[in-house]
């Protein structure tokens, strides 16, 4: 199977994979470098993102990947939560700020969804599913591309940053998405999420997007 990203030829080609336990600093690392970017505040650590790993309900090998560069250096991760009592799988996804607006995001968004529409395929769901997403406001070019590829804002939501060891939801968060704690004291600054939905139909026929596993 084809899991080689030829995106940027000077850059050489990107390895789309499955994380293990032991990419968990290399990720964690990845999440605050556009943490850093995006809002200034780190966003995890390792501790809290091995936590999240153990999750139940998030499998490494089915609901994961990460982008990985020739030289070793992750670029790029996504995951997708897909528990029979939530409403909606939810996707969430970090490209590097090097790699911004290269079609990188695009490519983890459709493996995400194609894990979505597999999960749904074969039970009585309806042909059709929705899907949903959470970005920093603040985040531009995430928002081109939700927009781009069919999502639509469907709610805001004012978070406090918490330390990232207290992970635990405010009280109006929108059920079926994963709180994630920014690191920057309980009187911290205020970041303003962007809630976004798609309809995804069960067979749409969008082209299918392999990796190694």
């Amino acid at each position: 199977m084809n899991n080689r990203l030829p995106l940027v030829p000077s850059a050489g080609d990107l390895l789309i994979r499955r994380p293990t336990l032991s990419d968990v600093a290399a990720v964690a690392g990845l999440i605050n470098i556009c943490a850093v970017a995006e809002i200034g505040a780190l966003q995890t650590t390792v501790d809290q993102l091995r936590g999240h790993w153990q999750m139940r309900g998030l499998n490494l090998p089915t609901d994961c990947w990460v982008v990985q560069e020739p030289s070793g250096r992750l670029v790029g991760y996504a995951e997708v939560w897909d528990l029979p009592a939530w409403p909606a799988p939810y996707i969430w996804a970090r490209v590097h700020p090097d790699w911004m607006g290269q079609g990188l995001g695009r490519r983890l968004l459709r493996l995400a969804e194609e894990r979505a529409r597999s999960g749904a395929a074969g039970t009585d769901a309806p042909r059709r599913i929705i899907l949903r997403t959470a970005i920093v406001s603040a985040n531009q070019p995430a928002r081109r591309l939700l927009y781009q590829d069919g999502y639509r804002l469907v709610a805001r939501r004012w978070c406090k940053g918490r330390p990232a060891d207290d992970a635990d939801p405010s009280p109006d968060w929108p059920q079926g998405i994963p709180a994630r704690a920014y690191i920057s004291g309980e009187d911290g600054p205020v970041y303003r999420y962007d809630i976004y939905e798609k309809e995804l139909c069960l067979d749409d026929g969008l082209e299918p997007v392999f990796c190694a596993n």
